[in-house]
């Protein structure tokens, strides 16, 4: 929970304070660095891994031994 905690703060802060450098960034740049990307596919995969350590459930081996058993019966 304490982890949850910090990373919801750490979230916020970044949020904030790209809110408030937002329209003098705009001016100065058209697009989106790669940096930025590869910043948002962390934040995709960090938020995929807690959602799944959250709802527990199948671990990965087990949903691809589910695929393959599937694929063989079939």
């Amino acid at each position: 929970m304490k982890m949850i905690r910090s990373f919801n703060a750490a979230t916020q802060s970044l949020m904030a304070r790209l809110y408030t450098q937002m329209p003098t960034r705009s001016n100065r740049q058209r697009g989106a660095s790669a940096l930025e990307y590869i910043v948002l596919a962390a934040v995709i995969v960090i938020a995929v891994a807690a959602g799944a350590a959250l709802l527990g459930g199948d671990t990965i081996s087990d949903v691809f031994t589910k695929i393959q058993t599937a694929l063989t019966s079939a």
